[in-house]
């Protein structure tokens, strides 16, 4: 069972398959060979047989010819070379048969080689002989008294002569096929092998047939691709276990603030004076958290590659306006002034997602009151270029140095993790901003305020700027 196992599969491999194609039709060529050589050498056999009868009937002829009638007999039968000879007289009656009495013979005046003699020189004709009752190759040839001389001479038909040969024929064949056989075996190997060693760890660097290189070429490219792919997929994990990892360190701080105090209270461990202090401090704990909490899901629906985000003509001008007077509340305890200008309001239009783009706005310049001084000012350029339209935020605070100015972008990402509880924010608004930026095409970059600070400059590309003819549908 298992060597029947074993065939079984081996026919269903390439190499299997393309030894049976050349088992088939060497096989069968062999056969065909066999039987085409066979019928060849037949004719050219017979044809030889033919010639020799018609020379040898031409040459008794003419020894007959002057020869009288009674002596021809005799002088036949120990001159001329053939199985048969047979002397018939102008009427048709046998005078003479080397092989039959002459009593048991009928008239041959219709034989078809005396009836052809009649007609030329000589006749052959091969036919069956129902006296001898064999195949036997007739030449006749008709003398000058109007009597006639045939020869005969014994033969095999084609198939009798293939059924006579059959076993030395099939022994050959057999040992030819045998030889054929092996030759296919290695021969199909052969052919298999340069696939069978194939590196797919390195497709092009194999030799192969020049069939085989464009599949090749797609199997290098789907290679590159795949590793790329994983790559991708290994580093967005790595990135989603650093962020749970960062949201889950972010969230401890308060709630531990948050379970500390409210369990001070529960056991009245607190005095009144203290009660209202206490309160403050769990509410803008909470503050923070839900803070956290909202920028952890703003993220998480920026990274949904099937976010719905439906684009209109947003004017940045009038938006940053908006998003001014929300922080004003954050910015006056401070004495900081926000300050918005442009060059051309009616230009400053972009194509957009208004809640994306005023989120990021929003961050941007809420991290500038963050981290400038008190009784300073923030200023917020919207600039409509060729190429661009352009948002700046400029403020006066200690500025970023330019080899943390791409960090900065990085989630949870703190210049000075010693200020994250008196600056306070998530560490998430710069992350947001980049992803915002990114989804309208465009690019952000930071630099250092003349006299000190940092700058961010925001740049959406012409492409989505909006015809001046829209100008104003968003103010």
């Amino acid at each position: 069972m298992k060597r029947f196992a074993r065939i079984r599969v081996f026919s269903d491999t390439l190499a299997g398959r393309i030894f049976a194609s050349l088992a088939i039709v060497t096989t069968l060529a062999l056969l065909i060979f066999f039987l085409v050589a066979s019928a060849v050498t037949y004719n050219v056999y017979e044809g030889t047989a033919e010639r020799a009868l018609r020379e040898e009937v031409a040459r008794a002829a003419q020894v007959l010819e002057a020869l009288p009638a009674g002596e021809r007999a005799e002088i036949a039968t120990d001159q001329f070379a053939a199985d048969r000879i047979t002397l018939i007289d102008a009427e048709g009656n046998v005078v003479f048969d080397s092989q039959a009495p002459d009593a048991a013979l009928s008239n041959h005046k219709t034989r078809p080689e005396i009836e052809q003699a009649q007609n030329g020189p000589d006749a052959v004709v091969l036919r069956h002989s129902e006296t001898l009752n064999t195949d036997t190759l007739y030449a006749a040839a008709q003398l000058s008294d109007g009597s006639f001389v045939r020869l005969g001479q014994t033969r095999q038909s084609l198939a009798s002569l293939v059924q006579g040969a059959t076993l030395p024929l099939a022994a050959a064949l057999a040992l030819m096929m045998l030889i054929m056989l092996a030759f296919s075996q290695v021969l199909s190997r052969r052919i298999v092998e340069p696939i069978a060693s194939l590196d797919v760890e390195s497709p092009l660097s194999n030799r192969v047939y020049p069939e085989l290189r464009p599949l090749l070429v797609r199997m290098d490219e789907q290679r590159a691709l795949l590793r790329s792919q994983n790559e991708e997929l290994e580093s967005a994990a790595n990135m989603r276990r650093e962020f749970s990892a960062n949201v889950s360190h972010e969230m401890k701080t308060p709630l531990q603030v948050i379970s500390g105090y409210a369990e001070l209270m529960k056991n009245g461990l607190v005095s009144a004076s203290d009660q209202e202090r206490f309160g403050g401090i769990i509410h803008s704990e909470a503050q923070n958290m839900r803070a956290l909490i909202d920028d952890v899901l703003t993220l998480s629906r920026l990274d949904e590659p099937t976010l719905d985000r439906q684009m209109a003509p947003v004017n940045l001008y009038a938006l940053t306006e908006v998003v001014k007077t929300r922080l004003i509340a954050i910015a006056s305890p401070k004495g900081i002034t926000v300050r918005v200008s442009t060059d051309s309001a009616s230009l400053c239009e972009v194509l957009g997602s208004r809640m994306l783009l005023e989120q990021m706005v929003y961050n941007l310049l809420d991290n500038a009151i963050r981290y400038a001084p008190c009784d300073s000012r923030i200023d917020a350029v919207i600039s409509s270029g060729e190429d661009s339209v352009g948002l700046a935020v400029i403020d006066r605070g200690p500025g970023i140095p330019p080899e943390l100015r791409e960090a900065v972008f990085e989630r949870f990402y703190r210049i000075d993790k010693s200020r994250s509880k008196e600056t306070g924010g998530t560490g998430l608004g710069l992350a947001i901003v980049k992803h915002v930026v990114e989804l309208h095409d465009g690019s952000i970059e930071v630099s250092e305020t003349p006299g000190g600070g940092a700058t961010f400059t925001v740049s959406i590309p012409k492409d989505r700027i909006v015809p001046t003819s829209k100008a104003g549908t968003d103010r």
